[in-house]
């Protein structure tokens, strides 16, 4: 589904994804009965991550956490993540990489829960080999054993939160565990492209960013303009643009409010099965009570702010 949309009505939204390599296996078969061609050999997985909802959004990633005193670190490069390069101890390789998605997202101020929920992704895994681990320096023109891809299906409330087995043609597979949820939304504060990066390749010299619009007329609409009051020194807003905003900041707040009830969700699932000595407490909000609060407190900040009262 192709989207289209007027910067002004616009939201920015941020998603966040975390990614963790676990092991790599090799599954022994009588294809595979002499493993010694494959431990004396390193590995590395790299992973490209790429949203395909046709949606205007940028990609970065960064290291959260790579492994300890190893050769070749974890790295990335654009969106793209690099593994540690690892050695198999009989069939396994042990990795402990754990990498960072941000994905900031242009969203109809209207339809933010909707497009979220459809909002489909793909990592892509390759598998990657060398006789030694400075090869993996020249990654770009090293060819992947093999590769498979895993899609993403993001839902506003439930988030990503797996724990998969990639299983890749060379009779081996890759453990990874993803997590994933909302973290922000916001006016637009970047500038997105108007076209995807196949136009951007075409037509170069047609392709353009979109501007990034005044914040009070992304709160207070794309039509709104200050008037002066009559004593000359503070501004009347109109109860059309008074409603517009506290319609769409409480719009942003109980997306936002939504995604940690999910999160509040998940982790409890998960805490009930540690032991009691493992187990962490995480406020539990009242939902509807915290949303008014906050539309109320955000309301008045507004109308401060604008020299209304």
């Amino acid at each position: 589904m192709t989207h289209h949309y007027d910067i002004t009505s616009c939201v920015q939204s941020t998603l966040q994804l975390a990614l963790q390599l676990h092991h790599y296996d090799i599954i022994v078969t009588m294809q595979f009965q002499n493993l010694k061609p494959f431990v004396s050999r390193f590995w590395q997985i790299k992973t490209s991550f790429e949203i395909l909802t046709s949606i205007p959004h940028t990609i970065e990633a960064r290291i959260f956490h790579t492994e300890d005193n190893v050769t070749y670190p974890a790295s990335v490069e654009g969106s793209d993540f690099f593994s540690s390069a690892f050695t198999l101890n009989k069939r396994t390789g042990r990795i402990d990489d754990v990498v960072i998605y941000t994905v900031n997202i242009l969203l109809d101020e209207s339809q933010i829960e909707e497009t979220l929920n459809t909002l489909e992704s793909k990592m892509n895994f390759g598998l990657y080999n060398a006789q030694s681990h400075r090869e993996f320096s020249k990654c770009k023109s090293l060819k992947p054993m093999c590769s498979m891809d895993m899609k993403l299906h993001f839902n506003l409330h439930r988030g990503i939160h797996g724990h998969t087995n990639i299983i890749f043609k060379t009779s081996s597979k890759l453990s990874v565990i993803v997590h994933g949820l909302l973290v922000v939304l916001q006016p637009p504060l970047k500038s997105f492209s108007k076209k995807n990066a196949v136009f951007q390749r075409i037509l170069p010299s047609r392709w353009t960013k979109a501007k990034k619009p005044m914040l009070e007329n992304v709160i207070f609409g794309k039509n709104f303009k200050k008037k002066l009051a009559a004593d000359g020194k503070s501004f009347v807003i109109e109860e059309k643009y008074l409603q517009h905003a506290y319609r769409f900041l409480s719009t942003l707040r109980s997306c936002l409010l939504l995604s940690y009830d999910g999160l509040y969700s998940y982790f409890i699932s998960v805490s009930e099965t540690l032991p009691s000595s493992c187990k962490l407490e995480l406020e539990k909000l009242d939902l509807k009570a915290r949303l008014s609060e906050i539309s109320d407190k955000v309301m008045v900040n507004l109308l401060i702010a604008y020299s209304v009262i």
